[in-house]
């Protein structure tokens, strides 16, 4: 009889078992953009994983208040509602409800925020956008600026037959 022990541990039963492959990004030749792994629906993946778990929602939620930290000044509702604070955009976003969504994004995966230049080069307008609607162009020329598509709908079949509008970075 051999004197060696065996560690075992507990394991509570599981429904299902998920597998994501790590995470790949290679060009998409039918329409140049880069994918984000192997079927372009990594960003959706990761936030129903995260939603699945109780635990995670939890620890994410505490990560994104860690990020936030104490924010700033004009955040309060009393701020908004005595009208000591500015919006950013025309759906009346505060400084602070940025903060909150950005914080809560990068948290899950990352954030995007689209912005709007005046003639004179002044941001106007700031408007979140989900991170997970965004894919980076393939450049086709090296000094050609950087473009991104931005679309909903990444998770469909009928993906390769859309045309798509381009916001390009090239008026900063």
């Amino acid at each position: 009889m051999s004197d060696k022990r065996i560690a075992t541990t507990p394991v509570n039963s599981i429904d299902f078992v998920t597998h994501v492959e790590r995470l790949s990004v290679h060009k998409s030749n039918a329409n140049g953009i880069y994918l984000y792994g192997s079927d372009n629906n990594y960003p959706y993946k990761i936030k129903q994983l995260g939603l699945r778990s109780g635990s995670l929602v939890t620890a994410t939620n505490t990560f994104a208040k860690f990020i936030q930290g104490l924010g700033f000044a004009g955040a309060t509702a009393t701020d908004v509602m005595t009208g000591n604070t500015i919006y950013l955009n025309k759906e009346k976003l505060t400084p602070y409800d940025l903060l909150k969504y950005a914080t809560s994004e990068k948290a899950h995966i990352n954030f995007a925020v689209h912005i709007n230049y005046n003639k004179l080069g002044e941001a106007v307008e700031f408007t979140p956008i989900p991170y997970e609607f965004i894919r980076k162009k393939v450049k086709t020329d090296k000094d050609e600026f950087e473009k991104y598509i931005i679309t909903n709908i990444w998770h469909t079949e009928n993906l390769y037959n859309e045309n798509f509008g381009m916001f390009s970075t090239e008026n900063f």
